[in-house]
């Protein structure tokens, strides 16, 4: 009978190690695998930085726009300019001439 007991205590503290570290191992993969985990926080990370690099284009973008605005405005007409963007937006442009744009 004893031996009984000792194989039960024994088989009891077998299952509380398996049980502990199965929970440890669960807890260790979440932590690097989970969606709080870390392989998700340097994706996260990642796609920071690139969001960070486009706003900063569209930022830059959006400020040559205005510029670009602003001279066209009545207050600040610039005249050349005028005449630069009514001849390439309606294709049109005398024989000896040629324009020279910023964008390709």
């Amino acid at each position: 009978m004893k031996k009984v007991s000792h194989i039960g205590a024994y088989l009891k503290r077998v299952w509380i190690g398996v049980f502990f570290f199965t929970l440890f191992c669960s807890f260790a993969f979440h932590m690097v695998q989970g969606d709080r985990g870390y392989i998700s926080y340097k994706n996260l990370k990642e796609q920071q930085l690139k969001k960070q690099a486009e706003y900063a284009s569209l930022k830059a973008t959006r400020v040559h726009l205005e510029r670009r605005v602003k001279h066209l405005r009545p207050q600040s007409l610039d005249l050349d300019l005028l005449d630069e963007q009514a001849r390439s937006t309606l294709y049109q442009m005398g024989e000896n001439e040629f324009i020279l744009s910023e964008y390709p």
